[in-house]
């Protein structure tokens, strides 16, 4: 995430990867690699029904 001044000289955050202008389009390969890569980084908990 970076910062940006607008047209008032206000700063905001710009998230590259959330770009209305400039969707990502991702394939299920792509998706299904990230989820590896995280998947020691997950938390699991019970899940009491």
């Amino acid at each position: 995430m970076t910062e940006t001044e607008d047209s008032s000289n206000t700063k905001t955050d710009f998230d590259y990867w959330c770009d209305l202008n400039n969707p990502r389009v991702l394939n299920f390969e792509q998706i299904s690699a990230a989820a590896y890569r995280i998947r020691n980084g997950i938390l699991r908990t019970p899940c009491d029904v």
